[in-house]
């Protein structure tokens, strides 16, 4: 079997990036995205985190099991009966795929 290759052009702009969420639902109810832009030292970009966020991020962590599948994935039912063989929980875990 032949196979072809298609040329794509790029796709041009319309507008300028700071455009792109004009009309936005949020922007208009004033939620403003609020961040420490990166400063360039050296050619590397340095960011600055907020201790605050982080702290409250982390916590959603705390308590959480990360499982990594090779090869084919489970469904949710095969983790769900996994987990309750395994463990004695008050209340069922989430499980949440990647997306």
């Amino acid at each position: 079997m032949e196979e072809t290759q298609i040329e794509r052009e790029p796709v041009k702009s319309k507008g300028e990036w700071v455009n792109l969420f004009a009309g936005s639902k949020l922007a208009a109810r004033g939620m403003n995205l609020q961040f420490i832009a990166p400063v360039v030292k050296g050619g590397e970009k340095i960011v600055e985190l907020q201790k605050e966020e982080v702290d409250k991020e982390i916590l959603k962590w705390v308590n959480a099991i990360v499982l990594y599948v090779v090869r084919d994935s489970p469904t949710i039912g095969a983790l769900d009966r996994f987990i309750a063989n395994q463990w004695n929980f008050a209340a069922k875990p989430k499980i949440f795929f990647p997306q």
